[in-house]
């Protein structure tokens, strides 16, 4: 029959042998042999039967001979298919398999899966393509959650469609898949769902009113969007606030046809807040208050949205310093889109567009305080409220100012204000006058920096205004004196020094001190000053803090110290000794009013002082008097007295005849101020009264201006040209000599029972005295000895000439001595003394400090350099030499002269 294959087969045959083995017995043996057999070919089956007439498909007959379960196929009904199904035709040949299967080897395999594809279909494994896949209702755009179109079948890609996560709306599918959604501008998310754009508040403020008062915030005319703030010194009651908040938000959904499953959309505004917060010191009050409107997401309102409230907040009241209170605009924008929902038997369904909130916040803030300055809050602010010159000369004067402040409202513009001051009615202060017109107007915050114009001279204030927000203010003042035209005035009274002796118009200084006090009393003035008041005090203003009023500088609120418009007086000078000058600079005095100053400077005879007085104006403009003084403390110095007549030297006379003729002859001079007087006189006092035999005053020399031209004038000079030089003075004579002249008729001759008494009284420039008093000790005796004579020292300036005998006492006598021995010690003099001789050397005076030496104990061999003085003395300052051993050389040192002084010159003996 069909299908029947014979094959080669075995079978095993029995033969059966008698005489098995040689045995009487039967044995059987078995034999392979081939045989011909039959049965149904491969891949096919008789099913039991007879007839090879069943095919067989993977070694299974029909009817499932094909079918494997495996795959998953979804039918457009909705059925789904997972075994493969098929007929087995012909062994391992298999047709009618089930959609999404394909014959193969004797199965109906599953096609390849294609990701969301229901129902694949292909030949072979490498061929599948998708005949529908899943969420596919029809061809049409929209109505297919997963796209075959674009690539024939091959993918079944996401498509934009009513499922969440690719409904792309607003939004627009370039090529219908969802990888190619582009949402509309303003929206976001999987779905295009989530709004990011805000909504545009067009109006949002709020305006507290207290009675006709009120305040808005944000102030109007002003950006509103930028400035979020007003601020306030209401201090209102019943306190009502009115808050709006309107606005917008619409989008042009219009841009892209919408796909088929979008059956509408909409979008708005879908709700609004608004509210108010009091914070105090920085913290939340828990009271607040809140008023919503909520049109809500079904119905979102695109224009014209609008939510306002009216709040009465009286218990915040009173509100404090820094309170704030804060208005809270919300509002959320969002809406919804209708569609179809094909999985869902085409329903209508909605889906919410997700907006975002947007808050603005506004605040009105009370501020009670005006603006601060550093120099307030902070000790170490260097910063100036208010820079002004305290003097100008100029019309156009620049100020400047920094270091402001308001931390709550902040600094909204500056005024600057100026006054010229003027006197009050006892003329005792200044006030504020006249505003001076054309002072810079307001002026913005951020400038530090304007220009003034005065007109006229004089004093006047600069006052800065710092305005807030809230028109607070806060001023510094600053004192300025404009001066182009005044003058410093010199009166009539010159400075002096009036340590120095009136006697000299105060020119010397004769008492040892150790300073010179130098006066200028009602010397400098500055009139205009003076008159005006411009150095006076200046009123202070309530409205301006002591701390930003001018305290500084040269010109304050204070009185400025001043004497007759004088503000500053300075006193150098420099000091001239022994050819040596010291400067001492400029130093102010420390009291001006005591129009004086002591200058400490030892009083070194033959110093002077060259001072410098300078008065100062506020202006820096000085006057200056020149002041010289000279220091003389010590008396002139007499000496070398001569008695002679005829070709006797030092003789006394035999006769009252040998008056007139006698010549008396002696050395006097001073080398510090020179010699300005020098009298003698001749008396007696026999009788107990004194009785003047002849007196009159020498005339003196013209000084010389230097050494060379007093040798030139007096080369000639009978005595020689014995002379001296001042430190300042020029040079004078110093040998004087007197031939007798008896003015007194009838006393032309003397006595010899009587003593006679010849005095020489000698004043130098600075007004001090030395009186030199000879006296014959008995009666004239006709011999060769020299009187005795006495030296005194009146250091005490008078203007008694030639004293008479009767005032002068002993006491004054010892004082004088004492006090030409102190000058001799003190500058070391060498002094020649002669006495009459057969004096014995005796103290009769009791002045230790004396050694009295007779001329005639000395030889013309005696070398006196090492003549020891008398132990019982002590006294190792005083020397005496006889002239005849001083040398030409020794001329340095000249007879009573200080041995600093070199510029005394020749000696004659």
């Amino acid at each position: 029959g069909n299908h029947v294959c014979s094959y080669i087969g075995y079978k095993t045959e029995q033969n059966i042998i008698s005489n098995c083995l040689l045995l009487a017995t039967t044995c059987s043996t078995y034999v392979r042999v081939t045989v011909t057999l039959y049965r149904c070919c491969d891949g096919w089956d008789a099913a039991g039967g007879t007839e090879c007439k069943f095919p067989l498909c993977a070694g299974n007959r029909n009817p499932s001979a094909c079918n494997v379960n495996e795959g998953y196929v979804k039918y457009r009904n909705g059925s789904i298919v997972q075994n493969s199904g098929g007929t087995c035709v012909a062994p391992n040949l298999c047709e009618n398999c089930n959609l999404g299967y394909y014959p193969n080897n004797g199965n109906c395999r599953a096609c390849t899966m294609i990701n969301n594809c229901n129902i694949p279909r292909c030949a072979q494994s490498s061929d599948t393509t998708c005949e529908y896949c899943e969420g596919e209702y029809t061809s049409e755009y929209g109505t297919y959650a997963y796209t075959r179109f674009l690539d024939g079948g091959k993918t079944c890609r996401q498509a934009c469609s009513w499922r969440e996560g690719s409904r792309c709306f607003p939004g627009n599918c370039s090529d219908t898949t969802n990888s190619s959604c582009k949402c509309l501008d303003g929206f976001t998310g999987r779905d295009c769902s989530q709004i990011f754009h805000e909504t545009s508040i067009l109006v949002r403020y709020m305006r507290l009113t207290a009675g006709l008062d009120r305040v808005e915030s944000p102030p109007i005319g002003s950006d509103r969007d930028n400035q979020l703030t007003s601020w306030t010194n209401l201090k209102p009651r019943n306190t009502q606030i009115h808050v709006i908040m309107g606005g917008n938000f619409r989008k042009d959904l219009n841009q892209y046809v919408p796909p088929k499953y979008i059956v509408s959309t909409k979008v708005g505004i879908t709700y609004g807040k608004v509210q108010l917060d009091l914070y105090r010191g920085g913290n939340k009050l828990a009271t607040s208050y809140i008023h919503e409107c909520q049109p809500g997401i079904d119905n979102p309102q695109p224009d014209n949205f609008t939510c306002e409230h009216n709040f009465s907040v009286s218990d915040w009241e009173p509100f404090q310093h820094q309170d704030r209170i804060q208005f809270t605009a919300e509002v959320t924008n969002g809406g919804h889109v209708v569609f179809v929902n094909y999985d869902k038997q085409m329903q209508v369904e909605k889906y919410s567009l997700t907006g975002v909130t947007k808050r603005s916040n506004f605040n009105i803030v009370f501020d009670y305080q005006g603006p601060d300055h550093c120099r307030e809050l902070a000790s170490n602010c260097s910063s100036e409220p208010l820079i002004v010159p305290d003097v100008t000369n100029t019309s156009i004067v620049q100020v400047s100012w920094c270091g402001w402040q308001d931390t709550v409202s902040g600094i909204s513009k500056y005024e600057i204000e100026v006054f010229q001051l003027i006197l009050n009615g006892d003329k005792t202060q200044l006030i504020h006058g006249d505003k001076v017109p054309g002072s810079p107007g307001p002026l913005d915050s951020s400038i530090s920096e304007a220009n003034i114009s005065l007109s006229n001279v004089g004093a006047y204030a600069v006052v800065l205004i710092a305005f807030d927000r809230t028109g607070n203010r806060k001023a510094s003042r600053r004192i300025l004196i404009f001066d182009n035209i005044s003058a410093l005035e010199i009166k009539n009274d010159p400075s002096k020094v009036t340590s120095a002796s009136r006697e000299t118009n105060y020119r010397w200084v004769t008492e040892p001190r150790k300073f010179v006090h130098v006066e200028w009393k009602n010397r400098f003035s500055n009139t205009v000053y003076e008159e005006n008041g411009w150095l006076n005090s200046v009123e202070k203003l309530y409205e301006i803090p002591s701390v930003l009023d001018d305290n500084e500088g040269e010109r304050q609120i204070e009185r400025k110290k001043n004497v007759h418009g004088i503000v500053r007086v300075e006193v150098g000078y420099e000091t001239i000794y022994e050819n040596n000058i010291a400067r001492i600079p400029f130093k102010s005095v420390p009291d001006i009013y005591n129009e004086s100053v002591d200058l400490t400077e030892d009083t070194v005879d033959g110093k002077r002082l060259v001072i410098h007085v300078r008065a100062y104006d506020i202006m820096g403009k000085f006057s200056q008097d020149i002041v010289n003084v000279t220091i003389d403390t010590s008396p002139p110095v007499i000496g070398n007295f001569f008695l002679t007549m005829e070709n006797r030297v030092n003789t006394s006379v035999s006769s009252l005849k040998e008056f007139v003729n006698l010549t008396i002859d002696w050395l006097a001079y001073d080398i510090h101020s020179g010699i300005d007087y020098i009298g003698w006189r001749l008396y007696d006092n026999y009788t107990g009264n004194t009785i003047v035999h002849g007196f009159n005053r020498l005339s003196l020399q013209n000084k010389s201006s230097d050494k060379e031209q007093y040798q030139s004038n007096y080369a000639q000079y009978k005595p020689g040209a014995d002379g001296y030089c001042t430190p300042f003075d020029g040079c004078y004579q110093s040998h004087f000599i007197l031939k007798s002249h008896m003015p007194v008729m009838g006393l032309e001759k003397g006595s010899e029972s009587t003593d006679y008494i010849f005095e020489v009284e000698v004043e130098n420039k600075a007004k001090l005295k030395k009186v030199m008093i000879i006296k014959t000790v008995g009666p004239f005796t006709v011999d060769s000895t020299s009187p005795e004579f006495t030296i005194f020292d009146s250091r005490t300036p008078t203007t008694d000439k030639i004293p008479d005998a009767n005032t002068r006492n002993i006491a004054l006598i010892v004082s004088v001595v004492l006090a030409c021995l102190a000058v001799c010690i003190i500058t070391a003099t060498i002094v020649i003394l002669r006495f009459r001789k057969g004096h014995k050397n005796t103290r009769s005076d009791g002045d230790k400090n004396i050694k009295i030496i007779r001329l005639s104990q000395l030889k013309e061999t005696d070398d006196l350099s090492n003549l020891q003085p008398d132990t019982s003395d002590g006294d190792k300052n005083i020397k005496i030499i006889r002239i005849s051993q001083l040398k030409e050389t020794d001329g340095k040192t000249f007879p009573f002269a200080h041995k600093k002084y070199t510029s005394l010159f020749h000696v004659t003996n």
